[in-house]
């Protein structure tokens, strides 16, 4: 896929949350997958942003438990007030993305235990 800008990502995202409208679990995790398929990668941010999730990490939860594969990288992302946070960008595995490592954002390895 091609270079992802934030406001393609808007765009898109958006759209998906239009065509798909409700707050249960169910069409969260429907619009989650369609975004996921549309997508590079969807952050916790923009769920929450353009997809009306409030709760990303469980959707993606329940998504795995149905049998598909999302990975998890952690990125950089501003949010409106400004401050940059290290949030998940999910990322679905296909046939053709096995192996192949998330192009999305920045990727960073985390401490084991807080610094003092």
């Amino acid at each position: 896929m091609g270079k992802q800008t934030p406001s393609s990502t808007a765009s898109i995202l958006s759209a998906i949350r239009k065509r798909m409208p409700g707050i249960g679990a169910l069409i969260q995790r429907q619009r989650l997958l369609l975004a996921l398929e549309a997508r590079d990668g969807v952050t916790t941010i923009d769920a929450l942003r353009f997809l009306d999730i409030i709760d990303p990490a469980a959707r993606v939860f329940e998504l795995r438990r149905e049998g598909h594969c999302i990975v998890t990288n952690f990125v950089l992302q501003a949010t409106e007030c400004g401050d940059v946070h290290c949030v998940g960008c999910y990322t679905l595995q296909t046939l053709s993305t096995l192996g192949a490592r998330s192009t999305v954002g920045t990727q960073l390895e985390l401490p084991l235990a807080p610094h003092a």
